[in-house]
Parts: C-alpha cells; sequence; structure tokens
C-alpha cells in the first residue's frame, strides 16, 4: 500500500521544485517564516546569525519534535518513543508526505 494511503493523506511532494535543497530543511524555513522557495538562502543565511557554530541546530531541534508529534498525530504513540518510528523507509515516506501537508510551500 502506498505510504500516502497508509496516513490518508494524498501526497503533493514535488521533488523538483527544491532542487538544491533539502526538503525537510525547506519545511523548517516555512514553518519558521519562509514565504517561498526564492527566499531560502535569506533564511539559511539568518540560521547562520541565529545559531553561531551550529546554523543547523535549529533544524535538528525542530525536526524531532516533529517526528514526536507525527508519532502522535498519526502513529498514535503517546511516549517519546517516537525516535523509533525512523528506521523504516515507509515510516520515512509517511513522514515526508505529512510533513509537506503540514508546511506546504505556495507555487
Amino acid at each position: 500500500m502506498p505510504a500516502d494511503e497508509l496516513i490518508g493523506i494524498k501526497s503533493t511532494l514535488q521533488p523538483g521544485r527544491l532542487a538544491g535543497w533539502n526538503p525537510r530543511f525547506a519545511r523548517y524555513a516555512r514553518a519558521n517564516g519562509c514565504k517561498s522557495i526564492a527566499e531560502l538562502d535569506r533564511f539559511l543565511k539568518d540560521q547562520e546569525t541565529r545559531w553561531p557554530g551550529g546554523k543547523t541546530a535549529g533544524f535538528s531541534i525542530w525536526i524531532l519534535q516533529r517526528w514526536e508529534q507525527f508519532g502522535m498525530e498519526v502513529v498514535g504513540r503517546r511516549d517519546r518513543g517516537a525516535i523509533h518510528l525512523m528506521l523504516g523507509a515507509d515510516s520515512q515516506r509517511m513522514f515526508d508526505i505529512w510533513l509537506d501537508s503540514k508546511y506546504p510551500f505556495p507555487e
């Protein structure tokens, strides 16, 4: 069964739109006020200022929190063991579809 059917969310992922960017980082940027793909360069520079010595620190914290949220909303796990969901390819695909549904980029 396709991953989007497993979680009941239609996939709208368009990998080519974010060429050169990690799609999950792009969703982090979207969640933090980045309104378009064109603004991603500026957002990354802002992260370098906000997190000196570790510009991906904010993203690392955010993505782990999203895994926990995904675990509660989609899988139904209420414990803090959502990290175990990251292990399978199906979980990864379901997570990406879910993340895109939460933080889509406008055309």
